[in-house]
């Protein structure tokens, strides 16, 4: 801890050269916050971005530092912060194990050894930048604060174009004997709080961002857990004496592929991208029967079929539908155009990889071959 603070203190200091956040509530008062009850700051994920975002508006709000230890002598052997995602969210859900930290297991023991001691847990939701809806620029769109797990480096480039307009919201504080957590085993008072927490992050982020529009995170759970890919899993393991998580993260990764990955912030990027392309090298563009096409998307499912002469068409195709009203189609590609970025980019415009061949290989075929 020692050279932790002032690790954290030079790298706030870069991060506010780029950085202007701003706070929610103004008054800080009227999120009930006890001055004589120790607080423990919740976050939603382990980022040190939003820890050292933390630290500074405690700082400047004149409230304990997160970094620091629980103040009480009982409590100190926890820090004043605890983050609700999973270490690793994807082992978490696959083995179904719900986090019970050691850190709240210990809070709750020593609260019930002391039941005139009380806690309060503070959630604050950091958002980094403006929703994907009012962006103007088609690089503020690119990195724009979104319901995905943002990995370094995107996250990288998200704090560097949209620092300036960081938003902090701190919301009401739980009090954990004015709560409904108690009466159960501990296991069961983790697991409500969790879930609680959750629910509260999920709440902010929708308020703030819109709601999340995209399923695939859903889809791609349903998918794995199929009776036929979990027996191809299992198949896998044996065969090739791996463990069933090594394996799963196998078949994750067959799925990563097949399942597109359609995102409002690349289409509107391609629809801006070929707009000028378009006006660049086309005298025009004309479109027959879009009218009968509207009609008849109300009541089937559509196929398109291009002829296919050039990668143009399928652009043109989806820039057309996406242009009439209609959802965007999705793309069945070979999985030679899943090149580094340029794959990412037509997944996220509706694009889903296939491979030619798979001769011996049983977990790739039962996982393309169960739809959800």
């Amino acid at each position: 801890m020692i050279l932790r603070k002032p690790i954290n203190y030079v790298a706030r200091r870069l991060l506010y050269l780029v950085v202007k956040s701003k706070v929610v509530p103004t008054d800080i008062e009227s999120v009930n916050i006890a001055p004589e009850v120790s607080i423990i700051y919740v976050l939603e994920a382990r980022d040190w971005s939003n820890l050292l975002i933390l630290e500074a508006e405690c700082d400047r709000l004149g409230l304990p530092a997160p970094i620091n230890r629980i103040s009480k002598s009982n409590l100190n052997a926890w820090h004043s912060v605890y983050s609700v995602a999973p270490r690793q969210p994807f082992k978490a859900w696959l083995q179904k194990k719900p986090k019970r930290s050691r850190m709240l297991r210990g809070i709750i023991e020593v609260l019930r050894e002391n039941p005139e001691q009380e806690v309060q847990f503070l959630p604050v939701s950091i958002f980094w930048g403006r929703p994907i809806a009012v962006q103007k620029h088609w690089i503020q769109v690119l990195f724009a604060d979104t319901w995905g797990i943002a990995g370094r480096t995107r996250r990288f480039f998200t704090i560097l174009i949209h620092g300036r307009n960081t938003l902090v919201k701190f919301s009401e504080t739980i009090s954990y004997r004015g709560s409904a957590f108690l009466g159960y085993s501990d296991d069961k008072i983790i697991d409500r709080l969790q879930s609680h927490l959750t629910n509260l992050f999920i709440d902010q982020r929708t308020a703030t961002l819109g709601p999340d529009v995209s399923h695939r995170r859903t889809l791609l759970r349903t998918l794995i857990l199929k009776k036929a890919v979990q027996k191809s899993i299992l198949k896998r393991s044996q065969e090739d004496n791996l463990s069933e998580y090594k394996a799963s993260l196998q078949a994750r990764r067959y799925l990563n592929e097949i399942v597109a990955n359609c995102t409002n912030i690349t289409v509107q990027l391609m629809q801006r991208a070929l707009t000028a392309f378009w006006c660049k090298f086309y005298l025009g563009i004309e479109v027959g029967n879009s009218d009968y096409l509207k009609t008849l998307a109300l009541t089937h499912e559509l196929v398109y079929v291009p002829c296919h002469r050039s990668h143009i068409d399928y652009l043109l195709l989806s820039y057309v539908i996406y242009s009439k009203g209609l959802a965007i189609p999705y793309i069945a590609a070979g999985k030679n155009l899943n090149m580094p970025i340029i794959g990412s980019i037509l997944r996220g415009a509706g694009a889903f990889f296939i491979r030619r061949s798979f001769k011996g290989n049983e977990l790739y075929p039962s996982v393309a071959k169960n739809p959800a």
